[in-house]
């Protein structure tokens, strides 16, 4: 429940019961769509997703990092970047040779941990930028 009102508080295009559905197939799943999530005991830190979409933005059949998020009173220890490297990790483990994420004010984040801006691309009147990472298969 607490990563579905995440989404939704950054991107409350959907309900939060339909954001609830979604994530419960990530919870199905053995490769993709999946959630990680970073937690300290009993709390719930932030959390990832890795989703693939058979044709968006122009890229076809690709695994796409998604809704990263940390609870603000986390930020600025490093947990973004743990859940970062976790989900491209995981990609790389499953076959996964690059990720693609679009962003529209975080590229910086991005580029400075090693992603490259491919374009601009314009979603529902909305310019947003993406990026991809190239993986090492483990």
């Amino acid at each position: 429940m607490q990563v579905a009102q995440w989404h939704q508080s950054q991107a409350p295009q959907d309900s939060v019961q339909k954001r609830i559905d979604k994530l419960h197939n990530h919870l199905e799943s053995v490769d993709f769509p999946t959630t990680l999530v970073a937690y300290n005991s009993n709390t719930l830190l932030g959390a990832v997703s890795l989703v693939t979409y058979s044709s968006f933005g122009g890229y076809p059949n690709a695994v796409w990092l998604a809704n990263l998020f940390v609870c603000p009173q986390y930020r600025n220890r490093g947990i973004g970047l743990a859940l970062l490297r976790a989900a491209e990790n995981f990609a790389g483990l499953h076959g996964c040779d690059e990720l693609l994420l679009y962003t529209h004010d975080k590229d910086v984040y991005y580029k400075d941990r090693g992603w490259l801006a491919l374009d601009a691309h314009d979603f529902s009147g909305n310019t947003k930028i993406i990026m991809r990472c190239f993986l090492d298969k483990r």
